[in-house]
């Protein structure tokens, strides 16, 4: 339906309950934007209706609007107490940053709890809020009382209702486990719901959040129970859909588990035959991103990127990923028909841009062919309006200059070699010159241009690494692990905040390593006059597929506003002893995996560094989506 077509239908309709189920579709279908207008719509036809204004508040918070978030919440709260309505709230509050009115609804929601699904939310809801407050002690608690909940569900409830909550399940397994408690969740699980398959799913996030601390574990010893509750669950797709997680995590050093991974997730596709199409989409858009990295079976990616879309059209970033193959194999007009269909879904997805400015300089060379499509491109990201909109003008100007810059990037790798090499030779010379200088004074001015030489060398290597055009050695990266390395190695005391059962990123873990070294390096030297340093990860939502955040956060002397525009420029530096080039590196490191890295200071007053990065393949990383019931039930 088109966006007359669909403003039409929204004024002729005149039932809330109708206008209610229509943004529910909407919502199925990834349209946000169309969901919160029939949303909106039935409020002012209802404003009473606690469901209408549950889903409003989680489709704002999806969106990233909280205030309107708690808004709704709060009116849930006023004319219904229940625990669901409680949970709501809590999780409003909480991504306000409130932490002491999220933790009072928690506790209304724990008291008003019941049912053994209603005390699993709760428990979860508490938990959440314990881990913002790093209460671990806390935290641990509600997620072993979770389970324990889920463990009477199992006994009592229908597979349905076990499969509804087996998302919080696995959350709370793994926050437990990754607070210590691993051998507590299964030793639970073993008491309380020993046959159980789902319990057994829940054992498995618990020895994945154990992998993720850095103990040794076995493929075997992690698959085992997933295979168990496979041959114990037949009905379900979760076993299957957690199976080929694990095998798409290991496909970079075991080429046959990428194939396995694809048979289990087709087997998946046909188990969800007759549930709603978002579930079924995501299995195809994984199947298609396994898929598309193998150059030789990019029309087999097409194919399944088509079954995916025609289910779930709203997938912004599977159009994206579908137009590069368009593009790559020279089908213009439908790359250009994904990207308009992408922005029309999410106008401010970063990489759509990026393409469709490759698209038409490739295409036209910027001529009036090359004018037409981006007016075609700006149409589509401000449907109706006529002209468009400064936002995404903004965006593309954003994207061009990203472009333009790395094509000069392109050139500095090419010719940056030699300097590199010269800087080595440099290093050489003045220590071969400092065996042969006679006076002490002349051996220690050598031996410091040795190590300025050095230092120099390793600092334009680590740049011409981030600027390859090779781009980054993709392989699945655990968030995890890769921060508590960069903390544990750091010069100086830092301060860890992980989010539970963290999904990978699919990507260089030495540039992202690398990356992640120079900002924390950075923090801890504003903070040498006293202050903080925090590197905390998380999960967000973002255009309806989640991405990792990653954020440096210091106390130190801050940024000066006037020097804020220039930091990401290579050799700019306020140190008297530093290079300009540590934060470029990362700046570059992040772009290479499609990733943004933003930074916000004020002199005096900390720095905040934010790393975006997009999640591995599709959205089986975060499984605790998948089977979630996008409506019905706290989440």
């Amino acid at each position: 339906m088109g966006a007359g077509g669909q403003a039409c239908y929204i004024r002729c309709m005149v039932s809330a309950a109708a206008l209610f189920d229509l943004g529910r579709r909407y919502a199925e279908l990834g349209l946000p934007t169309a969901a919160r207008a029939a949303l909106e719509r039935a409020r002012d036809l209802d404003p009473d209706s606690p469901a209408i204004a549950k889903q409003l508040s989680e489709l704002y918070l999806g969106d990233g609007d909280v205030e309107a978030a708690r808004h709704a919440a709060r009116r849930i709260a006023d004319v219904t107490r229940d625990a669901e309505s409680r949970v709501s709230l809590c999780r409003a509050e909480l991504a306000a940053g409130e932490l002491s009115a999220a933790r009072r609804a928690a506790a209304s929601a724990l008291e008003l709890a019941a049912a053994p699904r209603a005390r699993l939310s709760a428990h979860a809801a508490h938990a959440e809020v314990a881990a913002a407050a790093t209460d671990h002690t806390g935290a641990r608690a509600h997620a072993l009382a979770g389970l324990e909940a889920f463990c009477e569900l199992v006994r009592v409830g229908s597979d349905s209702d076990v499969e509804g909550a087996l998302p919080f399940a696995e959350d709370l397994a793994g926050r437990a486990a990754e607070l210590g408690a691993a051998d507590d969740v299964c030793d639970l699980i073993a008491e309380r719901a020993p046959d159980s398959a789902a319990g057994k799913l829940a054992v498995a996030a618990a020895l994945s959040a154990r992998q993720a601390r850095g103990e040794e574990l076995t493929d075997a010893a992690l698959e085992a129970p997933l295979r168990d509750a496979e041959l114990g669950w037949p009905s379900s797709p979760a076993p299957a859909l957690r199976l080929a997680e694990r095998k798409l995590r290991r496909r970079a050093r075991d080429p046959e588990a990428r194939a396995d991974a694809e048979r289990l997730l087709e087997s998946a596709a046909d188990k969800l035959a007759h549930t709603p199409g978002r579930e079924r989409a995501r299995v195809w858009l994984s199947i298609a991103r396994a898929r598309a990295e193998d150059p030789a079976r990019a029309p087999l990616a097409e194919e399944a990127y088509v079954r995916g879309l025609w289910e779930f059209p709203g997938a912004a970033a599977a159009r994206v990923e579908l137009a590069e193959l368009l593009l790559a194999r020279g089908d213009v007009a439908g790359a250009a028909r994904e990207l308009a269909l992408a922005l029309r879904t999410d106008s401010r997805h970063a990489l759509a841009w990026r393409v469709a400015v490759c698209l038409v300089v490739g295409d036209s060379g910027g001529g009036d062919d090359g004018g037409a499509l981006v007016a075609e491109l700006l149409e589509a990201a401000n449907p109706g309006t006529g002209a468009p909109a400064a936002p995404s003008a903004t965006h593309l100007a954003e994207a061009t200059a990203e472009v333009a810059r790395a094509e000069v990037l392109t050139g500095v790798h090419a010719r940056g070699h030699r300097l590199k090499n010269q800087l080595g030779v440099l290093g050489a010379r003045a220590r071969s010159a400092r065996k042969m200088a006679k006076s002490d004074e002349l051996g220690s001015r050598l031996d410091a241009l040795a190590q300025e030489a050095s230092a120099a060398y390793d600092e334009w290597a680590a740049y011409l690494r981030s600027t390859r055009a090779a781009g980054p050695a993709i392989a699945p990266v655990s968030v995890s692990s890769l921060v508590a390395e960069v903390a544990s190695g750091a010069p100086g005391d830092v301060e860890v905040s992980l989010a539970p059962s963290l999904p990978d990123v699919r990507g260089d873990r030495l540039l992202l390593e690398e990356a992640l070294r120079n900002l924390v390096v950075n923090a801890l030297e504003a903070c040498e006059g006293g202050g903080r340093v925090t590197l905390a990860a998380r999960t967000r939502p973002v255009g309806g597929a989640p991405v990792v955040e990653i954020e440096v956060r210091d106390t130190g002397t801050g940024i000066a506003g006037t020097d804020l525009p220039r930091v990401l420029s290579p050799g700019f530096t306020t140190k008297p002893e530093g290079s300009g080039i540590g934060l470029a590196v990362a700046e570059r490191a992040v772009a290479a995996h499609h990733g943004r890295l933003s930074i916000h200071s004020e002199l005096g007053g900390g720095t905040r560094v934010v790393i975006v990065l997009p999640c591995d393949v599709s959205e089986l990383a975060a499984h605790r989506t998948l089977l979630r019931p996008l409506w019905g039930g706290a989440r």
